[in-house]
């Protein structure tokens, strides 16, 4: 593969996670190594209920929502997430990965549930043709300085301001 970027799928707007999945699936489709997984979720949402034509790291999963835990939840939940994120670039590099996708990372560093400072050292570190794609509703300055792409995903609409809730299939 060639040089690997980094990719962003950033902003308030419906569309992220199935944009780093579609990235996914394209890059699986073309023969490459490709690997998914998520942060600040719980697993439960349809895209990991499939087999998909590439890897899906499943680690701890977040219980609950990262503003309802307390002290002892929170620093559990960090220390989760952070050696998630650190297998799975080492993964990535010691099995030769060409595209990783991160989903909801950037809220995990935005919020403090994995450090900034660690996801730009293991970005800066990563073997040359390894693409990386993250998703978040916000993202730190950090991180979006190390992009190659920034797509800001933005809500003009959503059917949640008509009190409508999340649905199975369309949301998660």
């Amino acid at each position: 593969m060639q040089k690997g970027l980094i990719h962003i799928y950033t902003g308030g707007g419906k569309g992220k996670t199935s944009a780093a999945v579609g990235l996914c699936i394209r890059c699986s489709g073309q023969g490459y190594k490709v690997g998914f997984t998520s942060f600040m979720k719980d697993f439960e949402s349809g895209e990991f209920k499939l087999n998909l034509p590439f890897t899906v790291f499943r680690h701890t999963p977040m219980c609950g929502f990262w503003k309802d835990l307390d002290d002892g939840e929170k620093l559990c939940a960090k220390k989760c997430a952070e050696n998630a994120l650190k297998e799975i670039f080492r993964t990535a590099k010691d099995e030769n990965y060409d595209l990783i996708a991160l989903d909801e990372v950037l809220v995990a560093a935005s919020l403090g549930c994995i450090d900034t400072s660690l996801l730009k050292e293991l970005i800066l570190t990563k073997p040359d043709g390894l693409e990386i794609a993250m998703t978040g509703a916000i993202c730190p300055k950090e991180i979006e300085e190390l992009a190659d792409y920034i797509s800001e995903i933005s809500a003009v609409r959503h059917p949640y301001e008509k009190g409508i809730e999340a649905r199975c299939g369309i949301e998660y």
